[in-house]
């Protein structure tokens, strides 16, 4: 189930439209966004929104994962309330956690759990909390919420692709190719459910194989 969704509407206003171009600097460019951020810091438009948007591109380049972590961290530890940092580290630390790092886990389900207290109707968090939900082994409440998801927002991807990938799991593949097939009819750009779709569509042809 994805996890790692941090485009939405808690970056700061002048980054949104340039989020995606932003994650797809060359490491020569990234220098200079790196100080564009810091000039704006130090001005009138300095808000721990943006220290945490810095903290997100810092690890997003690789080469700088743990200073990122370090600025994102102590947003969040200076800033309890700064919904930019918490949705990013749970979006972060999820995807550490699938990754097998030690403790992450805990503080990403803690920390998602609050937010989605906080904004129960923000897709990106539903979409999280989904993710984190199923690597807790919470499935049937990754599952309720997926469906409640989808509901509020029927045209997400992320959130559809999400739900059929959870049919799949608990083996109704034709409840999930009909969730993949909507998400595809409603954004054709979807990658995720073309890609399950896809996968599905392998394993009912490999069982053709194996009947005949």
């Amino acid at each position: 189930v994805h996890i790692g969704r941090s485009r939405d509407q808690h970056l700061p206003l002048q980054a949104k439209d340039s989020f995606d171009l932003i994650l797809m600097q060359t490491a020569n460019e990234l220098p200079l966004l790196l100080g564009i951020l810091d000039e704006i810091a130090d001005g009138e438009d300095a808000s721990p929104s943006l220290e945490a948007f810095k903290g997100l591109v810092l690890y997003r380049s690789l080469q700088q994962r743990r200073e990122g972590m370090d600025i994102l961290e102590g947003v969040l530890h200076r800033h309890p309330d700064c919904r930019a940092a918490m949705n990013y580290l749970v979006a972060l630390w999820g995807m550490e956690a699938q990754n097998g790092v030690a403790g992450r886990l805990t503080g990403a389900l803690s920390l998602s759990e609050k937010l989605l207290r906080l904004e129960p109707a923000n897709p990106t968090v539903i979409t999280n909390h989904i993710g984190i939900l199923n690597l807790a082994n919470r499935r049937d409440e990754a599952l309720a919420l997926a469906t409640r998801g989808v509901e509020l927002f029927s045209g997400d991807c992320l959130i559809r692709t999400n739900y059929g990938m959870l049919l799949s799991a608990r083996g109704d593949r034709v409840a999930a190719k009909t969730q993949y097939q909507t998400a595809i009819e409603r954004d054709n750009n979807c990658g995720m459910a073309y890609a399950n779709m896809a996968a599905l569509l392998m394993k009912d042809a490999a069982s053709l194989d194996e009947q005949a």
